[in-house]
């Protein structure tokens, strides 16, 4: 996707937006990992407080 988006962007004239659209892309990205962490722990049924 990265590649591809690159392109598309700078071929259509919006090369300054790319770094927003990064942006955009990481919190999505960190936004996932936390949703996953969140859903194996609630899978685990541990306790809340269980520490490794």
């Amino acid at each position: 996707m990265g590649a591809q988006s690159v392109a598309r962007f700078t071929e259509a004239g919006h090369g300054d937006a790319l770094s927003t659209f990064l942006e955009v892309l990481e919190q999505e990205a960190e936004d996932r990992r936390h949703r996953r962490i969140n859903r194996l722990r609630r899978e685990s049924r541990l306790p809340a407080g269980k520490t490794w």
